[in-house]
């Protein structure tokens, strides 16, 4: 075993059934170092949150005894001991801060949070019949319990057809995630680097997260001519063993479903009218075309709907250029994330990657659910100049994917310009015609939800 795949084991263990380590056997209190005697004041059996002052002030402590630690030994022991006390959200939130932020704990990857506390992302009645199924199983069944989530909620609740969306487990973990790569408790001063943009990325990510809900805008008729693009629901899978105990041998997991599409490319054609090879900038968006009533969104209405598809770098010959990009190398969502099972094996693991790779949009969310019908959106292509976008880098990046949401750590924003560009600011034009500009194109795609 590899020294980093013996620290992936170590910190695994931090995190295994966390939720009920603090109910286990206690430390005595003449035992517990010194250094954590300032934490440990919110009860386990409360609900922790980055959004109370009180809360984040005992995190923002226990994050900076965790990132003091003189080296990865001591580090860990902190942690062990701090897990058995201290409010285990609370911990969770601290422990990937540190592991993040600490130089020792590069290529260590944190298990996802959805396995961590998957009691916070599957519904109770799921849990207590997977607890039944698991403790009847004959001596020696070893095989996997798969129990099914039953949908919650009521059709006539106009909330409820929110609920595809804002219960989605990758959204959550998603913005769990981000919060951890941008803690609201982080003292540039303290760790002695500055994040680049961060209220700015605050916004812009939020933003985004609010025009991917795009309500059921309808018009009655649509084109035959547009394009259509499928959504449909997928069936996945969730592990629950380690958040909790389930008292059998093998697997207990959760099935549920969720929305997503098949992957797609883009085919552009671009001309270069130099007589240079140039390097521009792509720039994807999607917006929906009419409102619920049928009618044109006006564009300065458009634009606070549009949502960032990609954005990547290509290479323009001079003449005609035809530039291929595929869905899933989007610049928005996040390749891939690795299950507790996946890192216990030691699978993937680099010294260059971090915690921070972890970050990025769910891939299965990158196009909106559309409607049975059909829903007409505008897919918005740009092409800046890459040499006026680009900013100073030190040549080395941890990680290509979901730069746009969650930016490249420890160095610049990988764009000059404001994000969400050219959608950042007031539109004065009063139709797409006089908004359009030569190194622009719109075109109309339909999204059509198969129940």
């Amino acid at each position: 075993m590899s020294l980093l795949h013996e620290k992936q084991v170590r910190v695994l263990k931090l995190f295994e059934r966390l939720s009920v380590a603090a109910s286990g056997e206690k430390i005595p209190a003449d035992q517990i170092d010194a250094r954590l005697s300032t934490v440990g004041e919110l009860p386990n059996s409360a609900f922790f949150s980055c959004f109370l002052p009180a809360h984040l002030e005992e995190a923002k402590r226990l994050i900076e005894i965790f990132y003091s630690a003189k080296d990865f030994d001591d580090f860990v022991l902190l942690a062990e001991q701090a897990r058995t006390f201290v409010n285990s959200t609370l911990f969770a939130f601290a422990a990937e801060v540190a592991i993040l932020h600490r130089a020792d704990s590069r290529g260590i990857i944190v298990p996802p949070i959805q396995e961590i506390f998957a009691d916070r992302f599957v519904p109770a009645d799921t849990l207590i019949r997977a607890f039944s199924v698991a403790t009847t199983k004959p001596a020696g069944d070893e095989s996997d319990v798969i129990i099914d989530v039953q949908e919650t909620g009521n059709i006539l609740d106009p909330e409820y057809k929110l609920a595809y969306y804002r219960e989605d487990i990758g959204v959550n973990a998603h913005h769990w995630h981000w919060h951890v790569v941008y803690p609201s408790v982080y003292d540039s001063k303290f760790f002695g680097k500055k994040k680049d943009r961060t209220g700015e990325l605050f916004y812009y990510m939020h933003q985004q997260m609010c025009a991917s809900f795009l309500p059921p805008y309808q018009k009655p008729s649509l084109s035959k001519n547009t394009k259509g693009l499928p959504t449909f629901n997928r069936e996945d899978e969730l592990e629950l063993t380690h958040c909790m105990n389930f008292g059998s041998p093998g697997s207990v997991k959760a099935r549920y479903h969720h929305l997503d599409h098949e992957s797609f490319s883009y085919i552009i054609n671009a001309n270069n009218n130099g007589s240079e090879e140039k390097k521009g900038t792509v720039r994807i968006f999607l917006a929906p075309k009419y409102d619920e009533l049928g009618n044109v969104i006006s564009l300065d209405e458009q634009r606070r709907l549009y949502i960032e598809m990609d954005k990547f770098d290509t290479d323009l010959r001079p003449g005609k250029n035809i530039i291929v990009r595929s869905s899933t190398d989007s610049t928005v969502t996040i390749s891939s994330t690795y299950t507790f099972k996946e890192l216990l094996h030691g699978e993937d693991l680099e010294e260059d990657r971090s915690e921070f790779c972890s970050c990025g949009w769910p891939q299965h969310l990158l196009v909106p659910k559309g409607s049975n019908k059909g829903m007409v959106f505008d897919l918005f292509v740009m092409i800046t100049d890459a040499e006026k976008d680009k900013v100073p880098t030190s040549g080395k990046k941890l990680c290509n994917d979901a730069l746009s949401y969650c930016g490249v750590m420890d160095e610049k924003y990988p764009d000059k310009r404001a994000m969400g560009y050219p959608f950042d600011r007031t539109i004065t034009a009063q139709s797409h015609e006089e908004f359009i500009t030569p190194n622009m194109k719109i075109s109309n795609i339909t999204v059509r939800f198969q129940d």
